[in-house]
């Protein structure tokens, strides 16, 4: 009994074996290979044809076994020659379709599988149909298979040995070879009608798989080096457009900041020759580092930065300049970068620079003008008031102004109003505020200055300004100045000290001028403080 059933499954094998394990190899192996093809409906179509011829196989196996296992139950199933023919007829008629489908969409005649093969398929069944019910063609109909399936590897080896594509010509055109070894054997086998010898159609699936496999290796190959000159030309074209740019444009890593790419618009506003792009990073180029520090800092967060106003510096000339830069995080080939966009607005930047000097400053002095004065002392005597601080105001009159006017004339007063504002910039602090606060009258705050540093100060400008001379058309002018000192202490307004210093100075004034006055609240003449007499020996 066991060897019994051992030749029945051997012959099963056999008679469907060989065309059953090529077919599903080969559908294995043309779908993983070539899913990156150029021609990838057509070899889709292809896969889809080895499944079902392989499948076709399953059926028949399973539909000859199905009786041993019918009767190992109790049941009795017969099998009628008539089913298995069109069983094998039906399948084959769908793999022929999908065959020639494949064909056709390889040589590019076709792009629609699924109708063509639908539409084919049934012409095919119903070719067949025909033939069983002529009597002069029954003998045909048991032999009909082969000749379709002979037909779809002819027609398909034909197909891919003339297919033209640059890319997989030569590795199509050897399975095409093998396709074509795979059809005349069963071609053979129909004109000679021999029956099929498992081990010759076992060596025929093996050569197309052995072709197979070399063209794929072929192709793979091929493909590499075409991804590699696609990469390459997807570079230069990146290059190209970047070198094109009206546009600066730098590209730096973001781990380190070195250079990437800088395009020649670039390399113009930094002013850096190609030779020296190593020296450099992009860090290098910024006035400020805080500000580099701020922008790492929002690109962390942000990812995109749009119009980042920031003043870029030579690192070679130490030169400054302004850009508004746009920036963002990229990918280039593999790692982080910034991919950064320039728009230079120095000449923007020196014409809000003018206007805001026109604005705030004194055209004849160059000193701050009464309304900037105003701004900056409002925030200075907030931060007094605020932190306890002591802060104080010094208002200052050029004394007889208006007979130096009448007597060397106005070029001559407005050459004094320019020495004196020279002369005092001279003999204050940077942190002090300095402005010409209408006419002869000037106007100074002294940050965090006490009552008595306060009066040797403005005792100091009143003696240094008496010894000045303006030399004005070989004629020499002196001036004396009176001023009137005020203390943040006493008031809660800036325009309250302002008014205190103002009240001071009349009282100088009042008092025989070229003198300091102190302004308290129970103010009086003992405030006043004459002038100094120099020490006599």
């Amino acid at each position: 009994m066991a060897i019994e059933l051992f030749n029945f499954y051997m012959s099963l094998f056999k008679a469907y074996g060989p065309e059953l394990v090529g077919s599903l190899i080969l559908a294995f192996s043309i779908g993983f290979f070539y899913n990156q093809s150029t021609i990838k409906g057509g070899l889709k179509a292809l896969c889809y044809a080895f499944y079902v011829l392989a499948f076709k196989n399953i059926i028949l196996m399973g539909y000859q076994v199905s009786p041993l296992v019918s009767a190992h139950f109790g049941y009795r199933i017969n099998i009628y020659p008539s089913v298995v023919e069109w069983i094998n007829l039906s399948l084959v008629c769908i793999s022929t379709a999908l065959f020639i489908s494949s064909a056709l969409q390889i040589l590019r005649f076709i792009f629609s599988s699924f109708t063509f093969s639908l539409i084919c398929s049934a012409c095919l069944m119903a070719a067949g149909f025909l033939i069983e019910r002529s009597p002069e063609f029954a003998k045909l109909f048991t032999i009909l298979p082969n000749i379709y399936i002979s037909s779809a590897f002819l027609g398909l080896g034909i197909a891919l040995v003339f297919v033209q594509s640059a890319r997989q010509t030569h590795a199509l055109r050897a399975i095409g070879l093998g396709f074509l070894f795979l059809g005349f054997y069963y071609t053979q086998a129909i004109l000679f009608e021999t029956p099929h010898t498992w081990i010759w159609q076992a060596i025929a699936y093996a050569i197309v798989l052995f072709l197979s496999l070399a063209s794929q290796i072929n192709l793979i190959g091929t493909y590499c080096a075409t991804l590699e000159r696609s990469i390459l030309a997807e570079r230069a074209k990146r290059d190209l457009i970047i070198n094109a740019s009206p546009f600066p444009i730098l590209i730096s890593r973001l781990l380190d900041d070195s250079i990437l790419i800088i395009n020649p618009k670039a390399q113009k506003l930094f002013n850096l020759p190609k030779d020296k792009i190593p020296t450099f990073t992009f860090s290098n180029y910024f006035a400020d580092s805080v500000k580099r520090t701020e922008l790492i800092s929002r690109i962390k967060r942000e990812n995109t930065i749009e119009d980042f106003e920031v003043q870029m510096k030579d690192p070679q000339t130490y030169k400054t300049f302004w850009v508004s830069l746009s920036t963002r995080v990229i990918d280039l080939d593999g790692e982080l970068a910034l991919y950064t966009t320039f728009k230079d607005i120095t000449h923007r930047k020196e014409k809000e620079t003018e206007l805001y000097e026109k604005a705030s400053t004194d055209s004849l002095t160059g000193l701050f003008n009464r309304r900037q004065f105003e701004t900056m002392a409002h925030k200075e005597m907030n931060k007094s008031w605020r932190y306890q601080t002591p802060c104080c105001i010094l208002m200052l009159d050029i004394d007889h102004f208006k007979k130096i006017n009448d007597t060397y004339g106005h070029q001559a007063g407005d050459e004094v109003l320019k020495n004196l504002s020279l002369h005092l910039k001279a003999n204050l602090r940077d942190t002090d505020i300095l402005a010409r606060f209408g006419g002869e009258e000037f106007i100074i705050l002294l940050a965090q200055t006490e009552e008595n540093p306060g009066f040797i100060v403005a005792e100091r400008l009143r003696d240094s300004i008496e010894n000045m001379t303006t030399i004005f058309e070989d004629k020499e002018i002196r001036i004396t100045i009176s001023i009137g000192l005020a203390f943040s202490k006493y008031f809660d307004s800036l325009n309250a000290i302002i008014q205190g210093a103002d009240d001071a100075l009349y009282q100088s004034k009042e008092n025989g001028r070229n003198r300091v006055t102190i302004y308290k609240p129970s103010n009086s003449t003992k405030n006043s403080m004459p002038k100094p007499k120099p020490l006599t020996e």
